[in-house]
């Protein structure tokens, strides 16, 4: 679980051949025009059931409030049970109202116990604040990553701060879609678009289009599909 991009057995799904291609051809494709690719071909992009993950899957989301933190852990929990999956799951809401501190554990596989995570297992942690990130870091697992939503104006790196905390510009993704709101559907776009995981990014998507009201849904699935989009961009750039 501990790899930043592709599946565990280094193949490459259909959307990475086509958007690789396509990015060679035109290197000057821009990140909208990514997306709408990657939405065209996400219907090949499902892990078969008979794929289905047998370990446990361990997963953190943290930020301040306001930022859709328990909207990001909900999304991913309905679709790993849409998929057949138990999930468990543990929320820490500080003052949300006024920026305090929010996370949540999110554990999907066939046999879970504590909703908590323990120091040290997190697959992969997603952070939309950085000192949230840094704060969090004790529990990511050897090898893991924390994928932090970072903006122009707030990209330099901090004290304390190392490789395995990955910075993700989403400056040019939230101009587009006129707004830092949908950050949280960015990120999530971005970690289950790789097949790491026995969900996929279509099964995210349809839990969006399900609970959401149409115009409101249809948006946040374009951020969906950016952060995917954003994904194979860094891929493409090494």
């Amino acid at each position: 679980m501990g790899h930043a991009f592709g599946r565990g057995d280094g193949s490459r799904n259909s959307y990475t051949h086509l958007l690789s291609w396509r990015l060679v051809d035109d290197k000057s494709m821009n990140l909208v025009a990514m997306a709408e690719v990657c939405i065209q071909i996400s219907e090949n992009d499902r892990i078969s059931q008979s794929e289905r993950f047998e370990i446990i899957i361990n997963l953190i989301i943290t930020g301040k409030g306001g930022q859709g933190i328990i909207t990001a852990s909900k999304t991913i929990l309905q679709a790993a049970v849409n998929r057949g999956y138990r999930v468990r799951s543990a929320e820490t809401i500080g003052m949300s109202q006024r920026g305090g501190s929010v996370s949540s554990h999110v554990r999907i596989g066939k046999e879970i116990d504590s909703p908590f995570i323990s120091l040290g297992q997190a697959d992969e942690i997603i952070a939309l604040d950085r000192l949230e990130a840094l704060r969090f870091k004790k529990y990511m697992k050897r090898g893991g990553h924390i994928y932090t939503a970072v903006y122009e104006k707030d990209r330099e790196k901090k004290d304390g701060e190392s490789d395995s905390v990955l910075d993700i510009n989403l400056t040019y993704a939230c101009e587009k879609l006129g707004t830092r709101k949908m950050s949280n559907i960015i990120m999530l776009g971005m970690i289950f678009s790789r097949n790491n995981y026995p969900i996929s990014i279509k099964d995210i998507e349809e839990v969006i289009l399900k609970y959401y009201p149409s115009d409101s849904g249809q948006k946040n699935v374009q951020a969906l599909y950016m952060g995917q989009a954003l994904m194979e961009k860094m891929r493409y750039e090494g």
